[in-house]
């Protein structure tokens, strides 16, 4: 008796073909959706960020030129992929590689072109040719290579369920603060090791389609693997540019970094401009340096008797420098400063030198390599005017500047009718030390004439002149930034601004402005 015919499965059943095709479609998908979130990490960190922090300054159009430069090239890389390559396969891992190079390039690259004082537009620029072009071209030959196959497995319908969806927008959130927090250097590395991973991904992807393996497919994962630990191997180098620590000191991201034995300097860039800080103190901010500049040394230009020769204690940014060069009566601007290093980068980048006028080139300026405190013990030169610029008292290496011995030998380099001015930080958020300042230079001989300016990246700073005889000058003619201000303006202290407590003068021996610092800086 012959058996019963069985009847024949389905074709096509729920488990016969959806769990077996979404396994298959699994790779592919995930090889696609993680290609194209680093393509656009690259693009938003390569082409809108970096550009943004080193042209903070730049037109319009120079800021967003590097951006359609690389849509421009973008469609030339898209033409190459889909007329050059007959198989698709082979030519992607290479093409991934040449992507993630020229985004791991871009900070560096801006990074040290900056510091050399290159023109940042058009470099950008040319770079961004290079980047379009490389990832519209790895993006064509990934869509030839894949969107069939995508498509016959029905992949994105099977695999984009809200749940994945999710996921994938809080890890492209979490991967955009995470750039935010490590500096471009980093961030655009970071994203590169993601596209290099893809590229290494290629041959298996395609062994998985396909059941075979391309030629020169284990070159090509040697090449990727090798650059993957190229670029572990350069986080080490970036922490000698840039160290971690040093990221969260300052508001805004570090964009070009030197250090010296002498001191350390950082440049940072915001939405308002550029800020330069010395030993991580701000110097520098584009935002309002005339305001500080102008308040520092035009008082004590308009209350000295004579400008012949004038001595720059703390300068080498060229922005004190200017002020003292825009009358024509100075004949020598002598400045001292602890390291060389200072000057040559402000010559070199392009925000200082051109806010400078060239003062630092000027044939009346004479720079001194050394420390303040040693010059004005050991030369017998006198000068008309003294300006005294020196870092806040944070320690007593920095307190010695604000001690009566140091404030009696800037007296003693005073000409007959000369005056100094020192910055004496600020009356409103530090009192205290304000009052200290005064009393030590009261304590020392002197006359005192305190005055303040409102400067937004530091408050209320405060100044004080130093005179051995009275004054009868308008401290506060040709001051730009104070249309037709006058002496009161600068003299008057209001209320808050007035010490409620009587200063202690500051020896070497006892420092008292730097305990007074300590109490009161927040």
């Amino acid at each position: 008796m012959a058996a019963a015919p069985t009847e024949a499965a389905p074709a096509s059943t729920p488990a016969a073909s959806d769990g077996p095709a979404a396994d298959i479609a699994a790779p592919p998908f995930y090889f696609a959706t993680l290609l194209v979130v680093a393509c656009v990490g690259a693009t938003h960190e390569a082409q809108v960020v970096v550009p943004a922090l080193y042209l903070g300054e730049a037109s319009s159009l120079d800021r967003t030129l590097p951006l359609f430069t690389t849509i421009g090239a973008a469609a030339l890389g898209v033409a190459l992929g889909r007329q050059r390559f007959a198989r698709p396969f082979p030519a992607l891992c290479p093409s991934l590689a040449w992507a993630a190079l020229t985004t791991a390039a871009s900070a560096p690259l801006a990074f040290f072109a900056f510091g050399k004082g290159l023109a940042m537009a058009p470099l950008l620029s040319l770079h961004a040719l290079a980047f379009g072009s490389a990832h519209g071209l790895a993006l064509t030959l990934s869509a030839r290579a894949l969107s069939r196959t995508l498509y016959r497995l029905d992949a994105p319908w099977r695999l984009a369920n809200p749940f994945r969806l999710l996921a994938l927008v809080i890890g492209a959130g979490v991967a955009a603060g995470v750039a935010s927090v490590v500096g471009p250097l980093r961030a655009t590395l970071g994203i590169a090791l993601v596209e290099l991973a893809v590229a290494l991904w290629v041959p298996n992807i395609h062994r998985h389609l396909e059941g075979r393996t391309f030629a020169r497919a284990r070159e090509q994962s040697l090449l990727a693997g090798s650059l993957i630990v190229l670029g572990f191997m350069l986080f080490a180098g970036y922490e000698r540019l840039i160290p971690t620590a040093e990221l969260h000191r300052h508001p805004n991201p570090i964009i070009h970094r030197r250090e010296t034995p002498a001191a350390r300097y950082s440049v940072t860039s915001g939405q308002e401009g550029f800020e330069l800080f010395v030993n991580d103190h701000l110097r520098v901010s584009t935002l309002d340096e005339r305001r500080y500049f102008e308040a520092l040394v035009q008082p004590v230009m308009a209350a000295a008797r004579s400008r012949a020769r004038v001595l720059v204690l703390g300068g080498g940014t060229g922005l004190a420098e200017r002020e003292v060069l825009r009358h024509a009566d100075v004949v020598e601007l002598v400045v001292v400063g602890v390291d060389r290093a200072l000057p040559d980068l402000a010559r070199k980048q392009r925000w200082l030198s051109q806010r400078s006028d060239g003062a630092l080139d000027s044939g009346r300026l004479r720079f001194v390599e050394r420390e303040p405190i040693v010059f004005v013990n050991e030369t017998t030169e006198s000068f008309d005017v003294i300006v005294a610029d020196l870092p806040d008292p944070s320690g007593y290496a920095e307190g010695k500047y604000f001690t009566r011995y140091f404030y009696r030998k800037l007296a003693e380099r005073l000409a007959p009718g000369g005056v100094f001015v020192v910055q004496a930080l600020s009356p409103l958020s530090l009192p205290k030390t304000f009052a200290d300042v005064l009393a030590t230079l009261r304590a020392a001989g002197l006359e005192t004439r305190p005055y303040q300016a409102a400067v937004p990246t530091l408050g209320v700073s405060g100044f004080v002149l130093a005179h051995h005889a009275r004054l009868e000058g308008d401290l506060a003619r040709a001051l730009p930034y104070l249309s037709g201000a006058t002496q009161l303006d600068l003299e008057y202290l209001a209320k808050d601004l007035v010490p409620k407590t009587v200063g202690s003068a500051s020896t070497l021996h006892d420092q008292s402005v730097v305990d007074s610092f300590h109490r009161e800086f927040r």
